[in-house]
């Protein structure tokens, strides 16, 4: 059975459940292969044919939650092609009993969660108590979180830092 589309008056049409009907954006080619981002096309695929599709602004949210993870895909209003698409941490216990991930993944997708949505910076103890050693790209740096630091830091320039927000307002200086 397809997706039930949420939409208002001034929405448009809700597009098609045929994933194969999509192409992928530049940025969406870019993200699957960027270190730190376990999104998969199959996993889209998937989104797209069962997900709950919804409007807003200009494009149209794809999300579906499975273990504690959302997976959700952003699906351009006016082409049939799919912008960008990530996963979430809705529950950090159940996302840890997902076997499709081990628990330095899950780390990663909790680190960039909070990132994501979090705009404040994250405490020295939320960092403390996650260890991500290999290294994952954010805004330009390869950062990690080694055990009981308390930052992430950027294994290439050195940059640590506790917002998303600093890593782009700083380009990456190689050591």
């Amino acid at each position: 059975m397809p997706p039930q589309a949420q939409s208002t008056a001034q929405s448009p049409p809700k597009p098609t459940t045929d994933p194969e009907k999509y192409t992928n954006s530049d940025h969406f080619n870019q993200r699957l292969k960027q270190q730190g981002r376990y999104i998969t096309r199959n996993e889209v695929n998937q989104i797209i044919r069962n997900g709950t599709w919804k409007h807003e602004e200009r494009n149209w949210k794809v999300t579906a939650t499975i273990s504690g993870l959302q997976y959700t895909a952003i699906i351009s209003d006016h082409k049939t092609e799919i912008v960008t698409a990530y996963i979430a941490i809705t529950n950090k216990e159940k996302a840890h009993t997902n076997p499709q991930y081990t628990t330095e993944q899950i780390n990663t997708m909790h680190i960039r969660t909070q990132l994501a949505w979090n705009k404040e910076k994250l405490t020295t103890q939320f960092y403390k108590n996650i260890t991500i050693n290999t290294p994952f790209t954010l805004r330009g740096h390869t950062v990690n979180t080694p055990k009981n630091h308390i930052t992430l830091q950027c294994t290439q320039c050195g940059l640590t830092a506790h917002k998303k927000q600093h890593y782009a307002q700083t380009n990456c200086q190689q050591k």
